[in-house]
C-alpha cells in the first residue's frame, strides 16, 4: 500500500506528529468579511454548533498580535481513522431575523 504524504507550511504553526488513534484536536478562528474591518469571534454571529464551554487556545504572542480569536471546537478528530456523517448539534430552525443576519455576512 503507498502512503502519500503532503505537506505545507503555515506561517506561525509548528509541524506535529500524531500516532494513529491520536486525537486531533480542532479549532476555529474568527471570520473576516470584505464589508468590516472587525473581525467576529466564530461563534458570534452565524449559528455554529459550539462547545458547552468556549475556550481561547491561542498559543503564541503572534496569534494574539494578528488579532487571531483562537477556540476550541466539538469536532472529534482522530488520526489515520475513518468517521461516517455524525450529527454535532442540533440546533433549532433560523428565525428570519437570523437568515437575514446570516444572509448579510456571507453577501
Amino acid at each position: 500500500a503507498l502512503n502519500r504524504q503532503v505537506q505545507a507550511y503555515i506561517p506561525g504553526v509548528a509541524p506535529v506528529e500524531f500516532e494513529d488513534g491520536d486525537e486531533v484536536e480542532l479549532k476555529v478562528n474568527k471570520l473576516i468579511s470584505v464589508h468590516t474591518q472587525l473581525p467576529y469571534k466564530y461563534y458570534s454571529k452565524l449559528p455554529f454548533c459550539a462547545p458547552e464551554k468556549i475556550v481561547d487556545k491561542a498559543e503564541n504572542l503572534g496569534e494574539i498580535l494578528l488579532g487571531d480569536r483562537i477556540e476550541n471546537s466539538n469536532y472529534e478528530l482522530v488520526a489515520r481513522e475513518s468517521t461516517k456523517c455524525k450529527v454535532l448539534c442540533k440546533t433549532p430552525p433560523l428565525t428570519a431575523a437570523q437568515l437575514k443576519d446570516l444572509s448579510d455576512l456571507v453577501a
